[in-house]
């Protein structure tokens, strides 16, 4: 075999691994949650999992994958586990994380009560709008 046919063979198979390894993008995850009849049940009430690339291209958010922030959603084989965990905001904004737990606000989760605010809770989901369209944004 010579060089060259060993290099493209290895060549192939090396993109062959990386594609199988490479996360869902965000088409693979709307190809089910585009669809208006795709809920859960949370709290004894239906919650609609609509979610579609308008709302998240409209969104600060909008150059990462779904991915980046639903973690255990990036499975080999779909479909994704039906319940995922909580986003953590705090992987990539470590110092809003901190300044939170520092405020009245944070204190007050930490100690669990029952009104306390979570990041989502003022700041949105998906819809996250970046300063100064953001209803949260300081005037």
């Amino acid at each position: 075999m010579t060089s060259a046919v060993r290099f493209v063979t290895f060549s192939a198979l090396l993109l062959v691994c990386v594609l199988a390894a490479w996360p869902q993008t965000n088409d693979d995850c709307e190809a089910c949650h585009a669809d208006l009849g795709l809920t859960t049940v949370r709290n004894g009430r239906a919650v609609s999992l609509l979610m579609t690339s308008k709302t998240l291209s409209a969104s600060v958010h909008k150059g990462l994958q779904c991915v980046n922030c639903h973690r255990d959603a990036a499975v080999k084989e779909f479909p994704h586990p039906e319940k995922l965990e909580k986003v953590n905001c705090a992987l990539c904004h470590k110092k809003a994380d901190d300044d939170f737990y520092a405020s009245i606000h944070g204190k007050a989760l930490k100690r669990g009560a029952p009104y306390a605010p979570t990041c989502t809770e003022c700041h949105g989901t998906h819809s996250m709008l970046p300063p100064p369209e953001s209803p949260v944004e300081h005037l």
